[in-house]
């Protein structure tokens, strides 16, 4: 559920926001100033477990948002017995204005060293006396990069004094993502160009992946977790052609470091039949469910070779060979453990873990089968699981985690929902919330460190928690606002 939130003028929360970018400029041509040499902001992650987003009209007066000692920051952090803390000390004097916090995204390097990605909605300002009573202005980007000693960088802070900022896509979540060196990857735009771009937290710089296009929209990309290959699917609008909206729809493989030389996968500027993709990590394989007038049913590419195959009745054979029976209505189909057969455009999302390939079945397939498609080996399985229909997918440790639709005894939702956890390798659900006393609408949640953390509402009252992972035990946080983003830390 999105909860709709308030932006509001502070001076508490604008400077709290901005401390965390470490290279703002002044908007009026001040000289550009040094927070973490100043401290004017500081972030404080000691010993935090997760990282909270509170919702601004949350938030109490200025005057008390200016006492460290409270909770009145943006951003809280939860720690191990469940009390919380505020993230950020700020000067009392800060005034100006923030914009609401999106997303929260944690990651860390091989070598275990932490970043904190927060992306806001929208650039903000704000600006305070300083110690010899100048007073300084800075401007802060959509995107920063927090790290464990509490300095942080303002990652498109560079161009954000122009008439043209660049602005990134906060709305999918596959437009943001980390690699295994901490990385993020996410889209910006810059005016009507597009591109894919990188962040290294360790030299602190951005570049382009991708060429910057005008009339480009990336559906989703997903990056190798080592940070070599990116995929990536969308359209491009072309004013020559005539069909279809005038688009061409593709599905590209881009080396990150030979970008020139990426290849597609599928495209036409004729149809557009895409559904579900993923790529394997472990076995270097992009799987993908295609349906139009030249490609039907689900297909892999080994992309060391480029070599294709496509899954029909049961096995995956090489796209040279022709099958038995080019009547695809009867043919391609996903055929599953017990016999029955599933159109392959009832799945429009494939996830990836280190057992296996799974499928995600469209919210208005009336056919709500949660399905292993391949098993680690490579090997076809279509093994189902109907015992609840999950509401968007969260991974941690090879586990599943997502919303389930609490209905009533009519079989209609009743706007509450439990959280779930399907363990991939067991092949078990389990209901999280057994031992949590109501019933929840739920508003964020994130599951790391043994635990499952989550904001939800009930009414007008509001509740936030966390869920022993083996045990089930639920435990209050020491927070009464709504927490609008969490991420395990």
């Amino acid at each position: 559920m999105k909860i709709q939130k308030i932006i509001v003028l502070s001076a508490f929360i604008a400077v709290l926001v901005f401390a965390s970018c470490s290279n703002g400029s002044s908007s009026d041509g001040d000289s550009e100033t040094d927070f973490n040499s100043k401290q004017a902001l500081k972030f404080d992650l000691t010993n935090a477990k997760a990282i909270a987003s509170v919702e601004e009209s949350s938030s109490r007066n200025i005057a008390a948002r200016a006492s460290s000692s409270n909770l009145n920051s943006p951003l809280i952090k939860i720690l191990e017995d469940s009390s919380v803390a505020s993230i950020l000390s700020i000067p009392s004097n800060a005034q100006g204005n923030i914009s609401e916090i999106e997303k929260i995204i944690n990651t860390q390097d091989k070598s275990g060293n932490k970043y904190l990605y927060i992306v806001f909605n929208g650039s903000s300002w704000f600006g305070y006396n300083g110690e010899d009573g100048e007073y300084i202005n800075v401007n802060l980007s959509q995107l920063i990069c927090v790290y464990e000693d509490g300095s942080y960088k303002d990652i498109l802070g560079s161009n954000n004094n122009s008439s043209n900022p660049d602005w990134i896509e906060p709305y999918l979540k596959e437009y943001i993502q980390t690699d295994l060196n901490g990385c993020l990857y996410f889209i910006k735009r810059t005016n009507n160009n597009v591109s894919i771009c990188k962040y290294d937290p360790v030299s602190q710089k951005t570049s382009n992946l991708t060429a910057p296009l005008e009339e480009i929209n990336y559906s989703k990309f997903q990056m190798s977790q080592d940070g070599t290959k990116i995929f990536v699917s969308g359209n491009r609008y072309n004013y020559s052609s005539s069909s279809y909206g005038n688009s061409a729809y593709f599905i590209r493989y881009i080396p990150v470091q030979f970008p020139e030389d990426f290849k597609n996968i599928y495209y036409s500027s004729e149809s557009y039949g895409n559904y579900g993709w993923v790529y394997q990590d472990s076995t270097d394989y992009f799987y993908y469910i295609q349906e139009n007038k030249n490609k039907h049913g689900l297909y892999r590419i080994k992309t060391s070779t480029m070599e294709e195959e496509h899954f029909y009745k049961g096995e995956f054979i090489s796209v040279n060979e022709e099958p038995k029976n080019t009547d695809y209505y009867n043919d391609y189909y996903l055929k599953t453990e017990s016999g029955e057969s599933v159109w392959p455009s009832s799945y429009n999302q494939l996830y990836s873990t280190s057992n296996g390939i799974w499928a995600q079945p469209n919210s208005y397939n009336s056919e709500k089968y949660f399905m292993k498609i391949v098993d680690n080996y490579g090997t076809y399985v279509g093994k189902t699981f109907d015992s609840v229909a999950p509401i968007g997918l969260y991974t941690y440790n090879d586990a599943f985690y997502f919303l389930n639709a609490i209905l009533d005894s009519s079989g209609n939702e009743t706007g509450a929902q439990n959280i779930y956890m399907f363990d991939t390798n067991s092949g078990k659900f389990e209901n999280l919330f057994e031992k949590v006393p109501v019933e929840l609408e739920i508003i964020s949640y994130s599951a790391g460190n043994g635990k499952l953390y989550f904001s939800a509402v009930k009414g007008i009252s509001l509740l936030n928690g966390t869920i022993d992972l083996e045990t089930k035990e639920f435990t209050r946080l020491d927070t009464e606002n709504k927490l609008t983003s969490i991420a395990a830390y």
